[in-house]
Parts: C-alpha cells; structure tokens; sequence
C-alpha cells in the first residue's frame, strides 16, 4: 500500500515468510525486505528521478526477514499494480497505491551458484596453472576457451582468440608447409565423430607465422548425450626437442672424445708394445750369447778336463803297471831270497844278522801287501772284483793293524 504496509500474500509468499503464530498481512514492507528501495513504495515522498512509468524494476537480489527474524536469500521485482482499485474497492485503495513484489525464494538456487561459481574459479585456476596448452571449440571449431599457457606457447594474448577458428588459425599447415585441410584434421574427426585423439609431433602454428612441434589431444565435450564442442590440449615439445639435441651433441662429443682417446692410446699401447718387443729381442739375443759363450767356455772346459782326466788315467795305468809288474815283482823275489836266508838252515849267521833278515823280510812283506791292497782296490773300481764280505774278529783286525 502507499504507507508500505503489505495487504495481501499468496499462498508461495505466506509459506516463505509466514511462520507459525505470526501473520504476514499487515507488517511493513521494509520489515521484510530491509534492503528493498523505499522510493519505489507508491506514498514515498522521494521517488526515483528515471523510474518507468509503470514502475517496474529489474531483478534484485537482497535479504528478506521472515516474521520470526529469520533471514534467507531472494530475489524480487516490483511494479504498480493496474486496475487494482475494483480489487480493493472495500479497503479505500485506487490502483496508484498499490505496489505488487514478486519475491522469489534463493535459498536452494544461491547455494548452487556458490557451488558453480566456486567450481568455475577452481577450473580457472586449474587452467592457469597448467603448463600444456588447453583450448576449448564449440562445434563450429571456434575458440571458446584459452588458457594462459597455450596463448604463451603460440604467443597470442588470450584476448584475442576468442570466437576464432582454431583450425584456420593454428591448424592450417602441415609441417613442410603444405595446406592442412581442415576435413583431415584430428579436431574436425573429434567434432565429426566424438573420438579422441592423440597426436605425436603435430605442428601448430604460432602468431609469427613459426611452426611449433607439439604433442596433441583432442576430447570431445558432451552435454549428456548431445556433442557440444571439443577440447584441444597441447605439450610444445621445443624444450624436449632442445635437450634432446643437447643430449645427442653432448653423446656425439662423448662419443669423439672415446675415439680420439682411443686412438691416441692406441697409439702409444702400439708404441710402448714395440719398445717391449724390441727389448725383449736384445734380451734374447744376449741370452743366446751367454749360452753360447757358457757353451764354449764349458766345452773348452771339458776338453781340458778330458785331456786332463786321460793323463791321470795314462799316469793311472803306468803307476799300475810299475805296481804289478816292476815293482811287486821285484819286492816279491827278494821277499823270499830275504826269507830263506833268515831261515839260516847251516846256521851260520849271528843272531843278529839273522834278525836283521827276518825284519827286513817282515818289511818286504808289508809292502807287497800294501801293494795287492792297492791293485786290489783298482780292480774293484774298474769292476773286476766283487767285495767279499766276510765276518772277522775284531781284535784280529787291531792285531794286523799294530803289526
């Protein structure tokens, strides 16, 4: 009403606001909706400079208060309320004093769009972060959706591709230049078909007109079952190709450094073999001539010692020989001539002649023994004679020794 007093609810409105043992009719408007504008009450003093004629405002969301104080979320629109007065002919109203508010109830609706906007800042945040590059399509094949990275990677601002064709953009050429027909394309096949796709060594193509090699995904988006769009996502694969040529320049310098080392061992292992041949063949040639020397010295040697020995065993025999024949001989006769005169059998000779005879007789016969020893061992060493062994008395021996 014009004095802001509310004089009738629907059935939505009195359950809304209406709690038990209270009533709804009646209360101020600002008592329910605190945050409503009171220039837009009908009996307002103050009302908006730029207002429409028939009072209707745009959807506003504020806090309303039930009766017992308890608040929750609305949004509400107002109007003046036409050919109202047959209405509330009974109350004293005519149609420029009514105000109609269409509440309607957010309590559910805010909490979802908290959730969404929530979901969203956290999917932004998500794509911010993000170093692959990721762009979204409708089903036109225009850019919908771009993430910072991939607007970096091909050094646009994200800006500026929005509602772009993704495909005559980045898409257009193959990687030795040739057109890409858009039909070939694993984005067009995506939209087409609803497949993934993952593409090894693509080429896209940044804003300087440069090729950058990328490793890329295409996904199709659905809303339930319907296709709604596909989602581009792309590694630049320039750091990777970078230290993967690094890796080959360092593992091909690795690789001549090995060979120039090994060369240059081989040269001196070649080197230090031939030293150790050639001095191992003066070693042997000097061996040789040590042995030879050795060889002739020991011959000379064993000449020497040969005709040595062959002297001694010519002085050998002739000592033998002067032993046995001429002087045992000889010895052994006048042994006995000695005997048979010591015999004296006439008795003619003094007693001490006849001793003198039988010790030289004695001494003669000691030396022709010694004599028959001496041959007696030659014939032994020659082999002539085997030794005899035989059991004697001992004190036989000492007696033949003293005599």
């Amino acid at each position: 009403s014009a004095n802001g007093t509310g004089v009738n609810a629907n059935t939505i409105a009195l359950e809304a606001f209406e709690a038990p043992g209270t009533a709804l009719v009646g209360r101020g408007l600002l008592d329910l909706l605190p945050h409503f504008d009171s220039r837009l009450i009908p009996g307002s003093m103050r009302r908006p400079d730029h207002m429409d004629p028939r009072g209707r405002t745009k959807p506003t969301r504020m806090v309303a208060r039930r009766t017992d104080g308890s608040e929750f979320p609305v949004e509400v629109t107002s109007a003046n309320l036409e050919n109202g007065q047959q209405a509330y002919d009974g109350y004293g109203y005519s149609g420029d004093e009514l105000l109609m508010l269409v509440v309607r109830d957010l309590t559910g609706t805010v909490d979802t769009e908290a959730e969404l906007a929530r979901s969203q800042r956290q999917t932004e945040m998500i794509l911010r972060a993000a170093s692959e590059g990721v762009v979204g399509t409708d089903t036109d094949g225009r850019i919908v959706l771009v993430n910072p990275a991939a607007a970096q990677i091909l050094g646009y601002r994200a800006s500026d591709l929005g509602g772009r064709e993704l495909h005559d953009l980045m898409l257009h050429s193959r990687a030795d230049g040739t057109p890409f027909p858009y039909e070939e394309s694993p984005l067009a096949d995506t939209l087409r078909s609803g497949r993934k796709h993952r593409v090894r060594g693509q080429v896209l193509w940044s804003k300087k007109g440069e090729k950058v090699p990328v490793d890329l995904t295409t996904a199709p988006v659905r809303d339930g079952d319907q296709l709604v769009g596909a989602v581009l996502t792309f590694t630049d694969r320039r750091p990777y190709d970078a230290l993967a040529d690094e890796t080959s320049a360092a593992e091909k310098a690795h690789a001549e450094e090995l060979e120039r080392l090994e060369e240059e061992h081989a040269s001196e292992l070649t080197a230090l073999r031939q030293k150790h041949i050639t001095e191992l063949e003066e070693l042997q040639e000097q061996h040789d001539e040590e042995i030879a020397a050795g060889e002739e010295r020991y011959a000379a040697l064993g000449e020497r010692e040969k005709d040595r020995f062959e002297a001694l065993a010519g002085r050998h025999d002739q000592l033998l020989t002067l032993l046995g024949r001429s002087l045992r001989g000889p010895l052994d006769e006048l042994r006995r001539e000695l005997s048979a005169l010591a015999a004296d059998d006439a008795g003619q000779l003094w007693p001490e002649a006849n001793q003198v005879l039988h010790h030289l007789s004695a001494g003669y016969s000691r030396i022709t023994h010694l004599i028959d020893n001496v041959l007696g061992y030659q014939r032994l060493d020659a082999g002539a004679d085997d030794i005899v062994r035989t059991n004697v008395m001992l004190d036989a021996v000492v007696a033949a020794g003293v005599d």
